[in-house]
This record gives C-alpha cells, structure tokens and sequence, in this order.
C-alpha cells in the first residue's frame, strides 16, 4: 500500500515541477519518490524504511546532475516563442486596410503567415510590397515600422 503512496508522492513533485521549474529540483525528488515506489513493488525493499533508504540515495544520485542540467537551461535564457518571436522579423505589406488615402492598418506577411497590422509612426507612408519590420505586438495585432528593401 504505502508503494502506492511514494509513487502517487512523486508524481505530485513531478507536477510540481512542471507548473513551477526550480532547476529540476522537485523532478529529482519526483523520480526518486517513484523509484521508491517501484522498488517496494516489486519486492526489492521491505517496509517504508527500505523506501525511504532508496529515496534517499536515488534523490542523491540524481540531485547533482539535474541540477547541473536545470542551471544550464536557465542560463541560456528566455527564448521567445508564439507571437514574441516575431518581434524583429521582416516581412512584407500585403495590402491596406481602410482607404488608400488613410490606411488604417495593413495586411503583412511574415515568414508564411498574414497578419493586420499598424505603423508605429503614423507620420510614415508605406505602399504594398513595401518591407515592414515588426517592433511589438498589440494582441493580434503588429506594431511594425518600415524596413529596409
């Protein structure tokens, strides 16, 4: 029974680790936890003491290196992804939203995919196949200013 409980235990560190990284710390306990368990289940251990002894040295055989590991992920710092990794791409203007005469937007084309877009500087003119470069996003939106050709 108490097999079950140091499994259903490092599962719950594993999610833990998962919602809140910490340098892999709760996933070294979370593994250990379940090899805990595993041992108790199959007969290797005897008791919540034998567990415990393989927690210990499976949270202690593990610790070092996933913290190693977890540190070097975090000094590579943030990597942008959905949306935030188009700020500083090019693309080009597809076409003009509103009249030609004051646009009020645009449809651009980054990479593969059509975005609408604003001007950061509404003082600027662009017309269509004009290179565009994107500064930030305004929730579906591109804030982008003219880039070069």
């Amino acid at each position: 029974m108490t097999s079950w409980i140091w499994i259903a235990a490092g599962v719950g560190l594993i999610g833990i680790e998962l919602a809140a990284p910490s340098y892999l710390f709760f996933l070294s306990l979370g593994l250990a936890a379940v090899a805990a368990g595993i041992a108790q289940l199959a007969g290797i251990t005897a008791g919540w003491q034998g567990s415990a002894m393989v927690f210990v040295l499976a949270s202690l055989a593990s610790l070092i290196p996933l913290w190693k590991m977890g540190q070097r992920l975090r000094e590579k710092g943030y990597v942008p992804s959905n949306v935030d990794a188009l700020i500083g791409q090019e693309g080009k203007v597809l076409g003009v939203l509103g009249s030609t005469d004051s646009p009020t937007g645009y449809l651009v084309q980054i990479g593969r995919e059509q975005w609408s877009a604003r001007l950061a500087d509404v003082k600027v003119k662009i017309v269509m196949g004009s290179a565009v470069r994107v500064l930030r996003v305004d929730g579906v939106t591109l804030i982008v200013e003219k880039g070069e050709v």
